[in-house]
């Protein structure tokens, strides 16, 4: 990978983290109203925002393989890659990259995805739902 790459990939992680963060989040609560009561909640949600945008993308694969065009399904794939690079946690990372692969290698023997991208869609739902647990449990604690 050239450095330009690499240094443009690392700024865009940075501005993600910047975007998405929990203090940030308390910027849009702000400015959307929310009762002091759901701030803290509110932010943790806005901070995984970009998390729930990646499983979108498995999900979006998932809807369009019942059509059974791989050329349809492979942009959101692509898509997905490179938010995961980013938002994925790094307990989820290896076993993302291994649906990915077995995804690939379905598209080119032009078999059906379906059933890969469903057990696709129900790993990231659970690293969503951890990666919201854990925070939410980080942010009681502080408390």
């Amino acid at each position: 990978m050239s450095k330009k790459l690499a240094k443009k990939e690392s700024a865009g992680e940075l501005v993600t983290r910047a975007a998405f963060s929990e203090g940030m989040g308390g910027v849009v609560a702000d400015y959307y109203d929310v009762p002091a009561e759901q701030r803290q909640n509110f932010q943790i949600a806005y901070s995984l925002w970009p998390l729930n945008r990646a499983k979108e993308c498995i999900d979006m694969a998932y809807y369009l393989a019942g059509d059974g065009n791989a050329d349809d399904i492979r942009p959101w794939l692509e898509r997905y890659e490179r938010l995961a690079r980013t938002v994925l946690p790094k307990w989820a990372r290896k076993k993302s990259s291994r649906y990915l692969r077995q995804i690939s290698g379905i598209l080119d023997e032009e078999l059906d995805p379906k059933p890969v991208l469903f057990e696709f869609k129900q790993f990231l739902y659970g690293a969503f739902c951890r990666a919201l647990m854990e925070r939410h449990d980080g942010a009681r604690a502080i408390k």
